[in-house]
């Protein structure tokens, strides 16, 4: 007769004297914690029971946890105001340190133009110190130490809405001086009170007299070239 012997039945026990409950006598939570005691979740998990067995903690610790305050908003629009800021000990990172060496080098006094908003920055910040080397600096935005510092080193920073202004009064200026020009070539010299034929100059009164009459001359031209 033949009797297979599984593994089971060959490993026996061991003694009741190597086991670890045997160790483990003497410990509280018997290797188990003292939270849970081994067992499951009792009071429910997580934040279960906030409005019920558990109001009493959420009332206390988490008040306003449960419910709704105030009126809708719709089509709500976030992050209007976005402005990412970057400091002045940043500023120099935004180029290759080359660019830095080679402006301070450079003895014509050329100073290099930093533009963040190229960068991806919007404001400039104080905080920091730059190198005593002048730099130009194009932001949306610049707090007051950060103008300060950056005149500190011997230039300023244009703020891009500063930029804007100038560019549109000089091509306000030019157009005037444009249209000034194109007036005074189609005025009637011939009635210019010149004390002197050859003479370039005219009285201040003469020049109001062809101002009030605007008449056109076909040798204005050749005249303003005197003038």
């Amino acid at each position: 007769m033949l009797i297979l012997l599984t593994r089971a039945d060959v490993v026996a026990e061991a003694p009741a004297r190597l086991r670890k409950t045997r160790k483990l006598r003497g410990h509280v939570s018997h290797g188990h914690g003292r939270i849970g005691k081994h067992l499951k979740h009792p009071g429910g998990r997580g934040n279960a029971g906030g409005m019920h067995h558990h109001r009493i903690n959420f009332d206390k610790y988490h008040p306003g946890y449960f419910g709704k305050v105030g009126m809708r908003h719709y089509h709500l629009k976030r992050n209007q105001s976005f402005c990412l800021t970057v400091n002045l000990d940043k500023l120099w990172t935004l180029v290759s340190e080359q660019t830095r060496v080679n402006a301070a080098k450079n003895k014509t006094g050329v100073a290099p133009i930093i533009d963040v908003v190229r960068s991806g920055y919007y404001k400039v910040l104080g905080k920091g110190k730059l190198p005593k080397q002048p730099v130009i600096v194009k932001a949306k935005f610049f707090s007051r130490r950060a103008e300060e510092k950056i005149k500190g080193v011997g230039e300023r920073g244009i703020c891009q809405k500063q930029f804007i202004i100038i560019i549109i009064i000089i091509i306000i200026i030019i157009i005037i001086i444009k249209n000034a020009v194109e007036f005074l070539t189609v005025l009637d010299y011939s009635e210019l009170e010149i004390k002197t034929k050859n003479s370039p100059f005219f009285t201040i009164g003469s020049f109001r007299e062809v101002l009030k009459t605007g008449r056109t001359n076909p040798y204005a031209r050749n005249l303003r070239k005197t003038l």
